[in-house]
């Protein structure tokens, strides 16, 4: 194993094994992000959604009053023909 962590720092230009670990950990984290961000899209995708207006915009800013019984959080999509 060593020969192999070797081999990998030379190819990738790690100063040490440390170095050459911290990368595959980010790599691991921001494959585990992706993976919940396509989960969320997948599921606000697959609920129901409407067009953002105006308020929700300033709602969601935190300078306007929540429309009706929207709830934070909930996925939306936006509609660009709508006002």
């Amino acid at each position: 194993m060593k020969e192999f962590v070797d081999e990998e720092m030379g190819e990738g230009g790690y100063r040490d094994p440390s170095d050459y670990f911290n990368a595959l950990l980010q790599q691991q984290l921001k494959r585990k992000a992706e993976q919940m961000l396509e989960a969320l899209l997948q599921e606000g995708l697959a609920t129901e959604s409407y067009a953002v207006d105006k308020k929700d915009w300033e709602y969601i800013r935190g300078v306007g009053e929540p429309a009706g019984k929207r709830q934070i959080g909930t996925l939306v999509s936006i509609n660009p023909q709508r006002g």
